[in-house]
């Protein structure tokens, strides 16, 4: 289940969840963190956080996602993945709808015509029942194109958790971008919700910000628009997290030593060291994703 931090406490939900926060929470703008809710995604025994998230009230939608996939448990994973036949529907989130957070279910999302995306994927929670169905939560939702979710971010999405079986261990935030209106467009574009007055955000783009700590440390940032349903999906770009710090507005890792926080978020993407430990390391599921982003989905930094 869910658990959110108390009124005054993000810091408790770091604590909740600091496994999967080893630098801290993202920080955000003063103005924007009023309507920030920091959520510890935890089982019923309440000894094991499996994710945390930020999630926006104003927008009903998350900013940001953060979780560490383990070799051992992305292992794990595989068997219980053989083991399960369906998929459930994305539920109320009780807590977050104590906190002041919308109430939303899988049927509020009806006739968007986008995909109802996962932030945290179900896929790298499979090493246990209560963290698979942790992600099915409308807190962990977000309206994504369906040929984007169905194609690029799912492969990008098994590539995260190759990287991480090949390192051991991989920190992996992913997230919400809202930009300035397109063309035609009067403001941000949002989905009224089974036909009521609630809006939620359509978000502009999606990013995963990978950050492996290998050696001294390397990070790597992929952002992917997300157009309307039916337009076709740009290819993804590469960043450095200082450049998508920029666009999110976040600081993604505030409790970072500052000389190894400037090294790393500054450095561009270095996109060898990836795939070179990729064609080096373990394999941890039956068939090996590709030693290369697929073509279409790759782009240099800018």
């Amino acid at each position: 289940m869910l658990l959110a931090a108390p009124p005054n406490g993000k810091a408790d939900a770091a604590d909740d969840c600091a496994e999967h926060l080893p630098y801290g929470a993202p920080l955000t703008s003063s103005e924007r963190a009023q309507a920030e809710l920091h959520l510890c995604a935890k089982g019923a025994s309440g000894t094991e956080g499996f994710f945390a998230l930020g999630y926006d009230r104003a927008r009903g939608i998350a900013l940001w996602t953060a979780y560490r996939l383990t070799r051992t448990r992305l292992r794990r994973g595989v068997e219980a993945m053989a083991r399960r036949t369906s998929r459930p529907r994305f539920r109320r989130d009780r807590l977050l709808e104590a906190r002041g957070g919308p109430r939303l279910s899988h049927a509020d999302f009806t006739g968007s015509g986008y995909d109802r995306g996962h932030l945290v994927p179900a896929a790298a929670m499979r090493w246990r029942a209560e963290a698979y169905l942790a992600t099915f939560r409308v807190s962990n939702l977000a309206l994504q194109n369906p040929d984007l979710n169905r194609a690029p971010w799912r492969r990008l999405e098994a590539k995260a958790r190759a990287w991480a079986c090949a390192f051991g261990s991989l920190y992996v935030i992913t997230g919400t971008l809202d930009g300035p209106p397109r063309a035609g467009e009067a403001g941000q574009r949002t989905f009224r919700v089974n036909g009521g007055t609630r809006r939620v955000s359509v978000p502009t783009a999606f990013y995963k910000l990978l950050f492996s700590e290998a050696g001294a440390g390397e990070a790597m940032a992929v952002i992917h628009e997300n157009p309307d349903p039916g337009q076709p999906v740009p290819r993804a770009r590469l960043l450095s997290v200082d450049a998508l710090e920029t666009l999110s507005g976040l600081d993604f890792f505030p409790d970072m030593a500052a000389e190894r926080q400037d090294r790393i978020e500054a450095a561009a993407p270095d996109l060898e060291f990836w795939e070179n430990r990729l064609s080096a390391g373990e394999d941890c599921s039956s068939r090996r994703a590709s030693a290369a982003l697929p073509q279409g989905d790759r782009a240099a930094a800018p």
